[in-house]
């Protein structure tokens, strides 16, 4: 099984348990994805400005 797959079972997974929000941090390429529900997610990326 990917890696892919592992993280999105896990999440299906937690939010059956009533999770309401998941972050998945992946500092080397510094993204953080929030996922509010299945299907529902959003990137945050590192701003280098300012």
């Amino acid at each position: 099984m990917c890696l892919s797959a592992i993280i999105k079972d896990k999440l299906y997974a937690y939010f059956d348990l009533g999770v309401k929000s998941s972050w998945l941090v992946i500092p080397y390429v510094q993204l953080i994805t929030v996922y509010a529900k299945p299907g529902q997610n959003f990137d945050v990326q590192h701003d280098t400005e300012g």
